[in-house]
């Protein structure tokens, strides 16, 4: 009895100590906090609770997004956070001078490969490094050369949803064959072989890893930030998960061994191979395990949503596939030189980029300084600021029809004027911006204006809902079923 009288004891003392932060916690967070003149719900600044639920639940993105429209361009969304949705903050907070007064919050970003850094979580030194020797692969230069290798995995993409035209009533799920076309493109570019998923129209067995990466790591990001959390969360996590997370390894160490084998003339692995390079073979392995993934992702969620946006827009769709049949008298002449001057088809992309940005939530800087000014206010130590992609790219404050596919906002359309095209950075700015910019760009350029000139395409199912996905970090697209038709069928 005394023994359960003082379980009892404890746990009131746990109870009450535990209730007793919690107020002091809360009165702080409200009555003093530097953050306490910044707008937002009153929940959100006394408790991170709300930020979690919303995290976990993949709804972040939509969640700040009603935040904005609800208290204007700067919401407090967490106690310790900021979301800002003006053009001016991406200078200010993710600009070459704000390297000196903000980091990327090493609690949001989450290491691919376990105990080694990459591009994205390396301190300022390591990404300058890792930047110099990876860039030159992605530069105008390099991609112009390799062409023919990105045109080789498109027009294997043409051939067959030509067959899938005529085998399935013309329906295709576009987020596989897309995702199949970006990661056989980044295995030849990265290891100078594809990996055969648009040959065999199924997934190699890295990429459904690396996708279910995606999702992980943004639950690892979690677990990093409330480390009480873990047992609870890794407890959630699918059977084998874990377990599978590291398996991109074998996969990234065989690839490298048969591009030394076959003496292929392209390819990032065959480049560096006997260089002085000062990379460890972790750092390495950890690099082309994130540029595996970011540059395959990334493009094709891009392709998925234009192709979405182009289906449910016939007024936007004949003005592209137009554009595309009359600049060329045949397939053969598409280009990545060409394609950059249809005007349309880059407005088509741009309006992509904002209304379904591949990153649509904040990527956040945390302040390292004694304080720094974002937009005319005072950032103190310690605490993240950011701009929320999917918030700016969809507000009033920014945008004419902002929840709407207009093209022509990029035109120069006399309607669209006073738009804040600027806020719309899908690859950031500054020192940390993505040096798959142009990469993404050719990919989704040369994949359209060939999808353009070869199809008429429309929704595959009612109700296509593409837009309502969840977002953990990046977008977690299910399937987008699309009925082809030869060209010249619907538009």
């Amino acid at each position: 009895m005394s023994f359960l009288n003082g379980f009892i004891q404890f746990g009131s003392s746990f109870i009450i100590s535990f209730a007793t932060l919690f107020v002091f916690s809360a009165a702080y967070n409200t009555l003093l906090h530097p953050f306490r003149k910044f707008p937002g719900p009153r929940i959100s600044a006394i408790s991170r609770f709300p930020w979690i639920r919303d995290w976990l639940s993949g709804n972040l993105h939509r969640s700040v997004q009603q935040m904005h429209d609800t208290y204007g361009p700067i919401v407090r969304v967490a106690p310790d956070e900021l979301s800002f949705i003006e053009a001016e903050a991406w200078n200010d907070i993710y600009g070459i001078k704000s390297g000196k007064s903000f980091i990327r919050d090493p609690k949001w970003y989450a290491n691919l490969t376990e105990n080694q850094d990459d591009i994205i979580v390396a301190n300022e030194a390591g990404h300058a490094r890792f930047r110099k020797i990876f860039s030159p692969f992605f530069s105008d230069k390099s991609l112009r050369q390799n062409e023919t290798v990105i045109m080789k995995n498109i027009n294997l993409l043409m051939k067959k949803l030509q067959v899938q035209m005529k085998d399935s009533d013309g329906i295709a799920d576009m987020v596989k064959w897309y995702n199949w076309t970006t990661f056989d493109i980044i295995g030849d570019l990265i290891y100078g072989e594809s990996f055969d998923c648009l040959k065999n129209a199924e997934y190699h067995p890295w990429l459904a890893v690396v996708l279910q990466n995606i999702r992980l790591s943004s639950y690892v990001a979690l677990m990093e930030r409330y480390s009480f959390l873990k047992k609870i969360i890794m407890s959630l996590l699918p059977k084998g998960l874990l377990e599978k997370r590291n398996m991109h390894l074998a996969v990234i160490r065989e690839k490298c061994a048969s591009h030394v084998q076959s003496k292929v003339d392209h390819g990032i692995v065959g480049s560096l191979a006997g260089t002085d390079t000062p990379l460890t073979t972790g750092e390495l392995e950890a690099n082309l395990a994130l540029m595996t993934m970011a540059g395959s992702e990334t493009s094709a969620t891009t392709m998925s949503a234009a192709t979405f946006y182009l289906a449910t827009n016939k007024i936007a769709a004949s003005k592209a596939s137009a554009e595309i049949r009359s600049a060329f008298s045949s397939e053969s002449e598409i280009s990545w030189a060409e394609v950059q001057k249809l005007r349309y088809l880059m407005a088509v992309i741009k309006e992509t980029l904002r209304l379904y940005p591949p990153t649509p939530v904040g990527l956040p800087r945390r302040v390292i300084s004694e304080g720094e000014m974002v937009m005319g206010h005072f950032i103190p130590k310690d605490t993240v600021v950011y701009v929320t992609q999917y918030s700016a790219s969809r507000s009033k404050l920014n945008f004419r029809e902002p929840n709407e596919f207009k093209p022509e906002r990029w035109l120069a359309y006399p309607e669209f004027k006073d738009d804040n095209r600027d806020v719309v950075q899908p690859f950031i700015t500054g020192p940390y911006s993505c040096i798959g910019k142009s990469l993404a760009y050719m990919e989704v350029s040369l994949v359209l204006a060939k999808m353009l000139w070869n199809f008429d395409w429309q929704p595959g199912m009612k109700n296509l809902a593409f837009e309502n996905q969840k977002v953990y970090a990046l977008w977690q697209k299910s399937s987008l079923a699309i009925q082809f038709k030869p060209r010249g069928s619907f538009w």
